[in-house]
C-alpha cells in the first residue's frame, strides 16, 4: 500500500505543472550554493501563525513569535516565510503570496532543514487533495536535499471569529492528516495541535483564552509553541 501510495506521488509530481501568480510574499535570492552539510539553517513556511498574528490584537504581530522563540531556544539561524492565508497549495504552485513556486524557492534555498505548517487554510480542499499536496511538497523538498519536519496548527475557537464548531474539527482533522502523512512516508511531525489542545486541558485553560480572535495565538501561547517546537525538533531531527 505505502509502495503504491510513494509511486502515485511520483508520477503525480512528475506531470505537475508548477503555477506562478500573485504577490511576491518575501524576497528570494537565486542562484544560491547548497548549505554547507555540518550547518544547520532552518526556513519555516506557512501561515499567519508564522507570521506572528497576535490572537489578542490581530493588526499587530506578537514579538517574539513563535519562529523568533524557536530560533532563540535552537540557537540556529532561522528564516520565517509566512503569508496570511497561506494553504499547501499555495506553497506549491506560487500563489496567495508565496512566489516563486516550491520548486524554484527549494533549488534556490540555502536552507538545510524546512519546517511546514500547514492546514488551517486547507478546508477548501478534501483531505486526500491536502496530504497529495503537503506529500509533493516534503518530496521536492527533499528532492532538492532538504531534511524537512511537518508541523500541525494550533487548535481553534471559530466561534470567536464568526465560524463554528464544525470549523475547528476541520482544522483538527487536518492536524491528523499531518500527523498521518508523516507517519506514511516516513517525515517528523511537530504536533503542536495535539500539544495545545493537552496543555488546555491540563492547565484549566479553554482554547478560546489561547486563541483570543478565535483562530491566532495570544502572545504567551507562541513562547509555548515556539519553545516546543524547538524541543522536539532537537529529539526528532537527526544531527
Amino acid at each position: 500500500m505505502k509502495k503504491a501510495f510513494m509511486k502515485a506521488i511520483g508520477l503525480a509530481i512528475a506531470i505537475s505543472a508548477l503555477k506562478t501568480s500573485a504577490i511576491q510574499a518575501s524576497t528570494l535570492a537565486t542562484g544560491r550554493s547548497a548549505p554547507h552539510p555540518d550547518r544547520i539553517m532552518v526556513e519555516y513556511y506557512g501561515a499567519s501563525s508564522v507570521v506572528g498574528v497576535n490572537g489578542a490584537m490581530p493588526s499587530k504581530i506578537a514579538r517574539p513569535n513563535s519562529v523568533q522563540q524557536f530560533a532563540l531556544r535552537t540557537k540556529q539561524p532561522v528564516e520565517g516565510h509566512g503569508v496570511n492565508g497561506t494553504s499547501a497549495m499555495d506553497l506549491l504552485y506560487g500563489t496567495g503570496g508565496h512566489r516563486p513556486a516550491w520548486k524554484q524557492r527549494m533549488l534556490a534555498s540555502r536552507a538545510s532543514h524546512v519546517i511546514i505548517v500547514a492546514g488551517i487554510n486547507d478546508w477548501r480542499y478534501d483531505i486526500p487533495t491536502f496530504k497529495k499536496a503537503l506529500a509533493q511538497l516534503v518530496l521536492t523538498a527533499q528532492g532538492a536535499g532538504k531534511q524537512v519536519v511537518l508541523q500541525t496548527t494550533q487548535p481553534t475557537a471559530q466561534r470567536l471569529s464568526g465560524g463554528s464548531d464544525e470549523s475547528d474539527r476541520e482544522v483538527a482533522n487536518r492536524a491528523g492528516a499531518v500527523r498521518e502523512l508523516g507517519a506514511e512516508i516516513g517525515v517528523p511531525v511537530i504536533d503542536v495541535h495535539t500539544y495545545l489542545t493537552n496543555y488546555a486541558m491540563e492547565h484549566g485553560k479553554q482554547i478560546a483564552e489561547m486563541m483570543p480572535d478565535g483562530l491566532h495565538p495570544a502572545p504567551w501561547v507562541y513562547l509555548l509553541i515556539g519553545d516546543y517546537a524547538a524541543e522536539q525538533f532537537a529529539a526528532l531531527v537527526p544531527k
